[in-house]
């Protein structure tokens, strides 16, 4: 390839990266999560770099709830009578405040409670989203209040161009009697819900108002402050604040906020109607005057704290004078960050193969501690940034520099090559897993079927040989459910999402529940079952009993199959704080030198244990995994014809039982059930089967094929609970559980599914499901599952 050719792609790998890196954050840009993660990072740096200032000159009066319940006897419920805040201002003059701004609109009042005019008052307006009628009395009212006037909108013209102040249809004024200062108080916050910014200019009718805190600090400083709307500036004492296009400023919050003074207004009536009692200290002061009660306040959330609105004003009021403001971003500024954040993405791409892995990750580091560091240096600065819009060009820029990089030292003849290694070895590993597993699959259908065929065709088969086939069709049903469910524990083992939950079980019931589910297994060996206990057992350990109850099971059939003669035993031991369980048989024993293998998956002691006595070598394999990660251990002690032991130690610390902890079996009669169930079941034959399981439990059932379905008949029909699977046609279970619940169903829900754990079960309770029903759903588990929720219930007097 020719030098010229070479930088001519280089050129155009360099304007691919670098459309890509700000097209994907101009659309990045647009999003919701852009910009709940823009204010996010913005807050969190202006906390880190905010500065104090001076509050002194602040004093917040509230109408708590406090306030309320203090003064009800006394002044009565709110809101109260004009002639109280009358009586208040009048007395904070006298203590010499130097002015008295009211966060609380005034208005709507008799002319005999209006407020007198006072020039050391400021009174609250509120902008109005609805239009009301004009009247002279009104608009000469406002025009004496106004600190300018838009001519553009004065001749007539559309209210939409108006610019540098935010325009109401109509501006609620206070009704007092020709206030000498009004100001607009108004809290939006940005989409998130924080108030970052604040409009200080507000316009109807071609008339301009200030804020009520930009009131408050032009009445307060009338020689210090000058607002110039249309140019969007205002000069605190000589100090320059630029505003946005919409006449708002960032605001600054100080990292003192919190030591705003906050006085109660019971305190302060208190102070002036009692003599003997400690008079505040106002003189000088800017007193503001507002309510956080539940009756009449607001609060806003800001990057600090949930404040109320009277201290947000007050807290303007102090971040404007002290010129504790942020000038919006700068679109040279903005571009030159993006440009630096771009600049490294194409270094590394100038470099090509020679950058190195280690490379790519410094600058994936240190690209947004960079731009982190500039938005904080220009924070300090008193100004705002896109910074995260260069950060999002920069990371996506550099994504595409690596992937060009990974491309360009890829090795064909290499990757040709591993590929070919990687799929034999995947033929053999599938051949081989193919001819473990095919016989353990053959042999139970083998049995399902043939047994089967026999009960289907056979007109002469008596009532108790029809019995006999099914309970061996059962049989084999469950070993094949058993091989399935390992193979499943197994890929979870190796996908790493097997998770381990103890839960405080009592373990000797746990115990005697195995021993009790294989008594039938040993009796049909003629072979003796015993539980026994080494040491006594705490009431309740910490454990994880399914994982428990699998790992004796496993076992436990081992020991009942490689067992022809004697007995199995199960003992169990606490030495605290480890739980002791072995498993002991008179079976044919292990070879010394595969006392190892037999714990490797598809491995057994031997090649002719697989052809006497069936498995794939899964069982052991699981176990010690299952024990690993309940960070136990598990050993063997075995000797050709002597049998067995299997001692598995698990960590197990002693707790209490809470009283909602059940025994793990329960023996009590089956009972027949009373009550009406919808069936939501794609499946023909699971459908007819739960229906007849359900039947014979006497409840009353009802069946459709989809989730839409089965929304319209649940709302319509008085069911006692749904069952419902997940995986169906036209609306599957979790849509259609999720419809109800919206919906304001109140129902019991059931889903019915055969993931046994994980994510989707998670994911059916958290659309709405009361319970989880397993597949394959047996008669004891519809039972178990829904006893709680139907009507009533008797003793079952025949079998299912």
């Amino acid at each position: 390839m020719s030098f010229p050719r070479m930088r001519w792609n280089l050129a155009v790998k360099a304007v691919v990266v670098t459309t890509a890196g700000v097209l994907f954050a101009s659309v990045f840009a647009h999003t919701t999560l852009y910009k709940r993660l823009d204010g996010w990072l913005h807050d969190s740096l202006q906390r880190t770099v905010s500065a104090p200032i001076d509050l002194s000159e602040v004093l917040v009066v509230d109408i708590d709830d406090a306030s309320l319940s203090t003064l009800m006897r006394a002044l009565g419920p709110w809101p109260y009578n004009r002639d109280t805040f009358a009586y208040v201002q009048s007395y904070l003059t006298e203590r010499g405040a130097r002015l008295v701004v009211y966060d609380l609109l005034l208005a709507d009042t008799l002319e005999s409670e209006a407020l007198p005019a006072r020039r050391n008052a400021v009174y609250a307006g509120a902008g109005f989203t609805v239009p009301l009628p004009i009247t002279p009395a009104y608009r000469s009212q406002l025009e004496t209040l106004a600190i300018g006037r838009d001519d553009s909108l004065a001749h007539g013209e559309d209210e939409e161009k108006a610019s540098g102040y935010r325009q109401w249809p109509y501006l609620k004024l206070p009704a007092t009697a020709d206030p000498h200062a009004v100001g607009v108080m108004n809290i939006q916050p940005d989409e998130d819900g924080i108030v970052r910014r604040v409009a200080l200019f507000h316009g109807s009718q071609g008339f301009v108002l200030p804020s009520l805190s930009l009131a408050a600090l032009m009445a307060a400083h009338p020689d210090q402050v000058q607002a110039d709307w249309p140019r969007r500036m205002l000069t605190v004492r000589r100090a320059n604040i630029p505003l946005t296009n919409q006449g708002e400023v960032l605001l600054r919050y100080p990292s003192n906020a919190h030591e705003l003074r906050v006085l109660p207004f019971y305190e302060l009536m208190f102070a002036a109607t009692q003599p003997d009692s400690t008079p505040p200290h106002v003189a000088d002061k800017v007193v503001f005057i507002g309510s956080s009660s539940f009756a009449g306040g607001t609060h806003a959330y800001t990057p600090i704290a949930r404040l109320p609105g009277v201290q947000l004003s007050a807290l303007t009021y102090a971040m404007l004078a002290n010129g504790s403001v942020l000038a919006p971003p700068k679109l040279a500024v903005d571009a030159a960050i993006t440009a630096f954040a771009l600049a490294l993405p194409l270094l590394l791409l100038w470099r090509g193969v020679e950058a190195s892995g280690h490379t790519y990750f410094l600058v994936f580091i240190g690209l947004p501690l960079l731009c982190m560091g500039i938005a904080v240096a220009l924070l300090m600065g008193g100004l705002s940034s896109n910074w995260l819009y260069a950060l999002t060009a920069g990371i996506a820029a550099w994504a595409c520099t690596m992937a060009i990089w990974l491309f360009d030292i890829a090795n064909d003849r290499r990757r040709l090559r591993y590929e070919a290694i990687a799929a034999r070895e995947a033929n053999r590993l599938k051949s081989e897993f193919l001819n473990q597993v095919t016989h353990e699959l053959r042999t139970p259908l083998t049995a399902i079927m043939g047994f089967n065929k026999i009960n289907q065709y056979t007109e002469d088969l008596g009532r108790e040989a029809r019995i006999k086939n099914s309970e061996i069709i059962a049989h084999n049903c469950e070993h094949l459910l058993a091989l399935i469910n390992n193979h499943l524990d197994l890929a979870k083992i190796e996908a790493g999402t097997l998770v381990i939950a103890p839960a405080p079980e009592d373990p000797e019931q746990l115990c005697r529940d195995v021993v009790t589910t294989l008594q039938p297994v040993a009796d049909e060996k003629r072979l003796r079952i015993k539980f026994t206990r080494m040491t006594e057992l705490p009431a309740a350990l910490m454990l994880d009993a399914f994982r428990v109850r699998q790992v004796l099971m496993n076992l436990m059939s081992n020991a009942l199959k490689f067992t022809q003669h004697g007995s199995v035993e199960l003992a169990v031991g606490y030495q605290a704080p480890t739980l002791v369980l072995e498993v002991r048989d008179t079976g044919t024993g292990i070879p010394a030198d595969a006392l190892e293998r037999i714990f490797r998956p598809f491995e057994q002691a031997d090649a002719t244990v697989a052809q006497r006595f069936g498995g794939t070598g899964l069982g052991l394999a699981i176990t010690r995994t299952l024990v690993e990660l309940m960070d136990g251990a598990i050993e063997v002690e075995s000797e050709p014809g002597m049998g067995s032991t299997f001692r598995v130690r698990l960590p197990a610390e002693v707790t209490t039982r809470p009283d909602t902890v059940r025994p793990i079996t329960d023996a009590r009669p089956m009972e027949i059930l009373s009550g009406r169930v919808l069936i939501a079941e794609d499946n023909e034959d699971v459908r007819a089967l739960i229906e007849l399981q359900l039947r014979k439990l006497g409840v009353e059932t009802t069946s459709v094929t989809n989730g839409l379905a089965a929304v319209e008949a649940a709302l319509s029909g008085n069911y006692d609970a749904v069952l419902i699977d997940m995986e169906m046609p036209v609306m599957n279970g979790f849509e259609a559980t999720n419809v109800l619940r919206t919906r304001n169903y109140h129902g019991t829900i059931l889903a019915l599914t055969a993931h046994q754990e994980g994510t989707e079960i998670e994911r059916a309770l958290a659309s709405g499901c009361d319970g989880v029903v397993r597949k394959p759903a047996s008669i004891e588990s519809l039972r178990a599952a829904l006893k709680p929720v139907l009507r009533g219930s008797r003793r079952a007097t025949g079998g299912v």
